[in-house]
């Protein structure tokens, strides 16, 4: 289509705006476009602002690039006036112009009056069908800058070179070689013998000059903003064609998709092509940078949902001028799951703050709150917001893939608003519950007036809950239905009350007794985890009785299954990952036992003929971690990589504790003696919250409440998979909620008043009363 159909210049009648001479006020879905007037090469820039509705759809592309300093700029003419644009744009514009035909193309900085807020909320809005009607989204990298390449000249282009994935290339990448000739592999035919890096003889010259050159010049590419920069996620994603611009090199994205893939398949292979460390770290870096972009252009390009929470994760590395597109410049890509609105006159904390909260409403559960929140650089967040801002550590990457705990047994958490009135989160609960019914059964309720007790009872299969209803007031009904799943453990409210305070109920499960060396080094772990090792030997035996009364399992096998958070990760990045417990497999107990003794054997000789290995005297000391496995010499062997990942994935970051009841577990680095262990119900795993202030809380009359702040998220050995929750459930009667479990119970839980609130746990000298939980 050409772009005169449906691109109109906008005339000095129109909705002119007298306060800009630069832009002139957009209708609802109308665009503006910039025509790259033809020139050479070293003429100065010349563009028009064209206004253009994207229901017409116009012939355009679209750039993706890093803006790059405020502060360098470079003039160019808009519209006949001088404008100053960044260094990078500048240079991109060069880049594309053409010397005998216009360029019509999309371009934030231009195409957008940043200065006006209400009009960039609108049209960030609009970004997702932008990046998806383009012909083409170009991709502009940057120049070379690297002294063995060429530069970017005001006077002389540098000629051009096309990359068309195809057998064509040969020729171009010849240039590269510097004179080396490339000749035919004497190998077998394998993919990588094709590839002009790795083809027979350059394998036997790593550190030859041309190689050098090579990874160098990778190395450069991976350098430029672009890949830390949040927007060229969606601008990547969305479209069907994408085009690579570096200096004077053009190549299709799906170019540099396939050298990526290649690199996962060579990693994971059995017989990898090893390269110098140096090099190895380059493509590793390449590769996870363009098949995380990629893994999300197939799901877009298939139709699946994307949760906002994942891609946070993923992508919360990436840069962006203003904090709060962190998020909004990746809700386009939730395809409706989520409310949050591009919306610049809020601050980054209420942005982050209605973020989390949003998570939580669509997610029904914590998940949100996983990983180290304590880790911040913004000091204006709520301990329970994740700061966005900063990035997402890969170990927390790795525990997220870990979806197999669900320590709360499956308790769903809907939301109350500040701002809303008290019930509206049972209400919109409830609202789910009915649909799913209806689907389920196929019922018609229409005749049934809502919230009557006949309505009530026939969504929730029961008239239990009118024992929890209080005997009169005009919301009884409702009350009485959020304490039935409360005390049920079937759904709670979290309501945020407001100043940056959620309440949610809980239990303070625990308190931290002892806490080890964290580990920070991955070079130090083995000695890390040793230390852990030492920090239990004081309490082998009372630990080990413990363990045994309590799950019929030793201190070893328990501190085992610690160590990797009773999880085995397989699989790989292009196959996909699956989890699997560790439980009792006697070969996973070896290997991770093979794990810990690792580099510590010495050779015994024995005869003139015959040697054994012997483990040394310094691990005897950790004998009774590793006795029911047998004899410690017979556990020596070849550590599995999984296993070796397991444990670093489960350890990096985090340290061994040990609470006042004998619980074991791995949390925050910075947790300690004297935190709490907690148990959040609609998480998947226990907490660490911290003792804070107390605030007053004007949901209850503005009585002061002990708060708490969310350190993190933690294994805890016995404390996964709902066991406390099963507790919870059977100490409830039919709405009075006073029983105790019998004597010797390990868990004791007093309800004091009829509420879900004031709940007391007994342990060994000390009572943690809580129901509802304020974090601040």
């Amino acid at each position: 289509m050409s772009s005169s159909s449906s691109i109109k210049t906008v005339e000095p009648r129109s909705i002119y705006n007298p306060r800009n001479e630069v832009y002139h006020d957009l209708h609802p879905s109308e665009i503006r476009l910039v025509q790259l007037l033809p020139g050479q090469w070293a003429d100065k820039i010349h563009c028009r602002l064209q206004h253009a509705y994207l229901a017409n759809r116009p012939s355009y592309k679209a750039l993706s690039y890093a803006w790059g300093s405020p502060r360098a700029t470079r003039p160019i003419l808009v519209n006949g006036c001088q404008h100053a644009v960044t260094v990078n744009l500048e240079s991109a514009l060069r880049r594309l112009r053409r010397v005998n035909s216009d360029v019509v193309i999309w371009i934030d900085a231009l195409s957008i009056n940043q200065s006006d807020h209400e009009e960039r909320s609108a049209q960030v809005e609009l970004m997702h069908d932008i990046f998806a009607l383009t012909e083409e989204v170009i991709v502009y990298l940057g120049e070379v800058t690297s002294d063995d390449f060429t530069t970017l000249t005001k006077s002389v282009p540098t000629p051009a070179t096309v990359f068309h994935f195809d057998g064509t290339d040969n020729e171009k990448l010849d240039i590269f070689e510097l004179g080396a000739p490339r000749r035919r592999p004497t190998t077998g035919d394998t993919e990588k013998d094709h590839l002009p890096a790795f083809d027979y003889t350059t394998r036997q010259f790593l550190d030859t000059k041309y190689q050098r050159r090579l990874f160098e010049g990778l190395r450069q590419l991976m350098l430029c903003r672009w890949w830390n920069r949040i927007w060229v996620i969606q601008e990547v994603v969305v479209p069907e064609t994408v085009t690579v611009v570096y200096g004077s090199a053009t190549a299709p994205w799906e170019m540099f998709v396939n050298a990526a893939r290649w690199d996962s398949r060579n990693r994971t292979s059995s017989a990898p092509l090893n390269f110098p460390r140096e090099y190895s770290t380059v493509l590793a870096y390449f590769s996870r940078f363009i098949l995380d972009i990629n893994h999300m252009r197939e799901l877009w390009r298939h139709g699946k949902q994307t949760s906002l929470l994942l891609l946070l994760r993923r992508f919360s590395g990436r840069r962006a001028s203003d904090d709060r597109d962190k998020v909004y410049a990746l809700l386009s890509l939730v395809r409706n799951q989520t409310s949050i609105f591009p919306n610049y006159s809020l601050t980054v904390p209420e942005v982050f703050q209605a973020t989390v909260l949003d998570i939580i409403r669509t997610t029904r559960s914590l998940g949100v709150l996983a990983g180290d929140l304590g880790r911040k650089d913004r000091q204006d967040l709520p301990s329970w917001v994740p700061d966005w801002s900063t990035v997402y550590d890969d170990s927390d990457r790795r525990r997220d893939g870990m979806k197999n705990f669900n320590s709360t047994d499956g308790c769903a958490v809907y939301v109350q608003d500040e701002y809303t009135a008290k019930y509206t989160g049972i209400i919109e609960y409830l609202d789910d519950i009915e649909k799913a019914f209806k689907a389920k059964t196929g019922a018609k309720l229409d005749q049934v007036e809502r919230w009557s007790v006949k309505w009530l009872s026939v969504i929730l299969g029961t008239t239990d809950w009118m024992d929890y209803a209080p005997p009169e007031g005009t919301q009884a009904s409702h009350e009485g239905v959020e304490r039935f799943l409360a005390a049920r453990g079937d759904a709670v409210c979290l309501r945020h009350i407001g100043s940056g305070i959620i309440e949610l109920a809980g239990l303070h499960f625990d308190r931290i007794k002892f806490v080890g060396q964290p580990a920070i080094s991955d070079d130090m772990l083995l000695s890390t985890i040793r230390s852990w090792g030492r920090l239990l030997q004081p309490h082998l035996q009372s630990l080990n009785e413990r363990y045994l009364a309590r799950e019929g399992n030793s201190l070893g096998s328990v501190f085992r299954r610690t160590l990797c958070a009773d999880t085995i990760r397989t699989g790989s990045d292009t196959k996909g990952f699956t989890n699997r417990r560790l439980r009792n497999s006697a070969k996973d107990h070896a290997s991770i036992a093979a794990w810990f003794l690792q580099g510590e054997q010495s050779e015994v000789k024995v005869d003139e003929t015959l040697s054994i290995v012997s483990i040394s005297d310094e691990l005897r000391q950790f004998s009774s971690l590793f006795e029911d496995l047998g004899d410690l010499d017979s556990l020596l062997r070849d550590v599995p990589s999984q296993i070796d990942s397991a444990i670093r994935s489960a350890t990096t970051r985090r340290t061994l504790f040990l609470t006042a009841r004998g619980h074991m577990g791995l949390g925050p680095a910075k947790m300690r003696e004297g935190d709490s262990l907690s148990i959040l119900l609609g998480g998947k795993t226990p907490f660490i919250l911290r003792e804070a202030a107390t605030r007053s809380i004007s949901d209850h009359g503005y009585n002061k409440r002990q708060c708490f702040e969310v350190v993190g998220d933690c294994y805890t050995h016995g404390l996964m998979d709902g066991e406390a929750m099963r507790k919870w459930r059977r100490i409830h009667g039919k709405g009075k909620l006073a029983e105790k479990e019998s004597e010797g119970a390990e868990l004791d839980m007093t309800l004091v008043t009829s509420q879900v609130k004031g709940l007391t746990i007994e342990g060994e000298g000390e009572n943690i009363k809580k129901g509802y939980i304020y974090l601040v």
